[in-house]
């Protein structure tokens, strides 16, 4: 009896341990469980900031699957890099929330079967859940992709002292204005990624904005431009092949002030990625302002005795378009 005892005690424990293992080994590969469409209800990542999962049956005509992940803890010196892998019959859409489900970072870059990459995700911002699912335009119906699974990959690194970090969505011209500081770090990170910073302007000023390669790489296939309230472009810069640096002046006066810099791919950008070999576009951006003058040139000022009499340590601002180039 004893010995039936101790069997049925032991075969007990090892089922009791071997469910336990089963149900907490099971959560901690990274392998996707339903229901998992909220943040509240996100799946943990394997301790390696692994995950995978698939975007099967659409929570209505025109709302894919949605998967949410808890994200590695991110220290508040850190950064957050974030990969997903592609499906080759959707584009993906990516979510990042904070706590109590606070949006942070959202977007939707790269083309179908492309994935999403998550540039340095600031971890002073408190990101605490990840979530995918399909990039559907207006009007489009919801995919479903049973048989394809996808890869999320999640990794920390140092945050840079001595630079802002990008924040996105910035992909529209209504981004907040960059209060003065440090220079900003950012990335292009697929062919459809578009970057807005606001500009705030007191009264006529001169602006110097440089774009740079981060970590001494050079610039390749990005577009500088300058914008004002309309969205019409000012003024607007290119990079080549590899580029080291662009360095843009500008003084705004009234009815000529920039409100937004935008930083875009070329249209050749794609395949200049591809040949370098990069997944991302990183760019540094450095902005000064400083008060100029509000005497604008007036014409006719193509003779001397019309010149424009200057203010002593002010910019001024004109367009040289006379026949014999002298203003």
């Amino acid at each position: 009896r004893r010995t039936a005892h101790m069997v049925g005690v032991t075969a007990l424990v090892l089922a009791v341990l071997g469910g336990f293992w089963f149900v907490n080994g099971s959560a901690r590969s990274g392998k996707e469980r339903e229901p998992n469409n909220e943040p509240a209800r996100a799946n943990p990542m394997s301790e390696e900031g692994r995950a995978s999962g698939g975007l099967g049956e659409r929570r209505g005509p025109k709302l894919a699957d949605r998967d949410c992940f808890r994200l590695p803890h991110v220290g508040r010196d850190q950064m957050l890099d974030v990969q997903v892998t592609g499906l080759p019959t959707m584009e993906l859409a990516v979510e990042v929330f904070g706590d109590k489900a606070k949006p942070l970072h959202q977007q939707a870059h790269r083309l179908r079967g492309e994935g999403q990459l998550v540039r340095r995700l600031d971890g002073a911002r408190g990101p605490r859940v990840l979530c995918v699912t399909e990039d559907t335009a207006e009007g489009q119906v919801a995919g479903e992709a049973l048989s394809d699974t996808y890869h999320v990959r999640a990794t920390t690194s140092p945050r840079p002292k001595n630079l802002r970090l990008e924040r996105e969505p910035n992909d529209t011209a209504d981004a907040p204005p960059l209060a003065p500081g440090l220079p900003v770090l950012g990335a292009l990170d697929g062919a459809r990624d578009v970057d807005h910073v606001g500009l705030k302007l007191d009264g006529p000023a001169r602006l110097d904005v440089t774009l740079r390669g981060h970590d001494r790489q050079p610039l390749r296939g990005l577009v500088l431009s300058l914008l004002d309230a309309d969205g019409r472009t000012l003024h607007t810069r290119s990079t080549g092949d590899e580029t080291a640096s662009l360095a843009m002046a500008f003084v705004a006066s009234e009815g000529l002030t920039p409100v937004t810099l935008r930083v875009s791919p070329a249209e050749n950008a794609a395949a200049l990625w591809r040949a370098a070999k990069l997944q991302s576009a990183d760019y540094v951006l450095d902005i000064h302002t400083e008060p100029a003058s509000t005497a604008i040139e007036r014409e006719p000022n193509n003779k001397g005795a019309e010149g424009l009499v200057m203010t002593p340590g002010g910019w001024h601002a004109g367009d040289a378009d006379a026949p014999d180039g002298a203003e």
